[in-house]
């Protein structure tokens, strides 16, 4: 469910609170390379608290990870779990946070997958289909630096990543996250989001995961096929492109309607010629967890 956010707000007395509280451990002075301003640093399970001179208030840091003293998020999180965190919040600095503007919030779901995650995102993972988006690129720096463990799709409003969260924290290893970014106030208020507390507003998560649903389905995804001899050449001629990450990626030769109309050629060819259905399947897996996870 929720997990990563960063928010903002100026509050006097909400600063003044997290200040004197004695719950804040790892704190330093910074000092800012634009403006030279003096700025008070320190941690809350996992959740970086920035206390600006002028009041101002800045926190970034995950839902998920607080819940588990901010050491990881391979476990489920559930909207019980995202109002328990939210309660601790207020209970520990004051109902004020809640009133915190938020810039961005992450929306993602931990499944377990009948075959191995990694085999999911290096050999079936090939590229997202939506005109605009920026090519696809390995997540090789995260909370956890220096490995390659998924894909992220980078577009105006939101970034979807898709990566193996049991390489991660070194756990099972069919252990797949699948997560929606928003990143722009216009996706937030699309979810009617616009303050921490908001996020426990009915319907905000439900909209969220339908994009994540959405969005995934976007990503075109290899699967098993029948023999080539049950395959004609011309159809196996078409694989041999479509199935090169690459040969989607070429933007002058693809303007919109020509990579509808190939996307649905891919479509039709697994359709006709596959003999598995990974992508129904992590789907399906998907909404099951949710609905487990919404109540």
């Amino acid at each position: 469910m929720y997990d990563g956010f960063t928010a903002t707000g100026v509050n006097p007395s909400l600063k003044r609170t997290m200040q004197l509280s004695g719950l804040l451990v790892d704190i330093k002075t910074v000092v800012t390379r634009k403006t030279g301003e003096e700025q008070l640093v320190g941690f809350y399970k996992g959740i970086e608290f920035t206390l600006c001179n002028n009041d101002r208030i800045n926190l970034k840091g995950s839902f998920h990870k607080m819940l588990n003293n901010g050491l990881h998020n391979h476990n489920d999180f559930s909207i019980s779990d995202a109002k328990n965190v939210l309660n601790e919040l207020v209970e520990k600095f004051g109902s004020d946070i809640l009133d915190l503007k938020l810039n961005s919030i992450e929306m993602g779901l931990n499944i377990t997958l009948p075959w191995t995650a990694a085999d999911f995102v290096r050999r079936r993972n090939i590229i997202m289909l939506k005109y605009g988006v920026t090519l696809k690129s390995e997540i090789v720096a995260d909370d956890k630096k220096g490995f390659d463990k998924g894909l992220k799709y980078i577009l105006t409003d939101y970034m979807l990543k898709v990566y193996d969260k049991g390489l991660q924290y070194n756990v099972a290893n069919n252990l797949l996250r699948c997560e929606i970014k928003s990143r722009l106030m216009r996706h937030l208020n699309d979810a009617g989001i616009s303050s921490i507390g908001d996020i426990m507003r009915p319907g905000s998560v439900d909209f969220l995961f339908k994009q994540l649903i959405d969005h995934f389905n976007s990503i075109l995804i290899r699967e098993d096929l029948k023999s080539d001899a049950e395959i004609p050449e011309a159809k196996r001629n078409f694989w041999a492109l479509a199935d090169n990450p690459d040969w989607w990626n070429d933007y002058k030769k693809f303007n919109p309607v020509k990579r509808k109309r190939e996307k649905d050629k891919f479509y039709r060819f697994l359709e006709k010629y596959a003999v598995t259905d990974y992508k129904g399947k992590t789907i399906e897996l998907l909404n099951a967890k949710y609905q487990i996870l919404r109540l």
